[in-house]
């Protein structure tokens, strides 16, 4: 419903005064922020009223605003990495501070033991030892280098 009046003054202006009694849209506004008060820009926040859900994300400034013709029965969410999801029940107010927490992180550990066996440095074989590994003198090398901890097929000339 609208009232409109004008107002004439003889050959100079005329005023026109608007006076507004339509219904307006409520709108629902806040900032995201985190355990210390700061804000946080790029925060995901959606409004789900009944069956519709509207997305938002946050500006520089951790802002958003949704303006809805009535937002009776709503949910607000706020997400962002890192911190657990808040999800409210809105009520009377229309400007929110919605104050994320630290998510919960769990991490595991899984320690086994490892034994390295060292090199060894020297060997000791006899003639009979040695003729029953091979009687080819290029395994005898292969077989000395693995017990010494080489696994390369080159030979290393001195």
């Amino acid at each position: 419903m609208q009232w409109r009046k004008s107002l004439r003054l003889p050959g100079i202006i005329t005023i026109v005064v608007t006076c507004g009694l339509s219904a307006q849209a409520d709108t629902l506004s806040g900032t995201v922020v985190d355990p210390q008060q700061r804000v946080i820009p790029g925060a995901k926040v959606s409004l789900t009223c009944s069956k519709h859900t509207y997305n938002r994300e946050t500006d520089g400034q951790g802002y958003f605003t949704f303006e809805q013709a009535s937002p009776k029965d709503c949910k607000i969410r706020a997400a962002y990495p890192g911190f657990a999801a808040l999800e409210i029940t809105i009520g009377p107010i229309r400007n929110l501070a919605l104050q994320l927490k630290l998510a919960e992180i769990e991490q595991a550990v899984v320690a086994t033991e490892y034994i390295s066996q060292a090199p060894l440095v020297s060997a000791s074989l006899s003639a009979s030892e040695l003729r029953t590994i091979s009687g080819n003198t290029t395994d005898l090398i292969a077989y000395a280098k693995q017990m010494a901890g080489v696994y390369s097929d080159q030979i290393m000339s001195t």
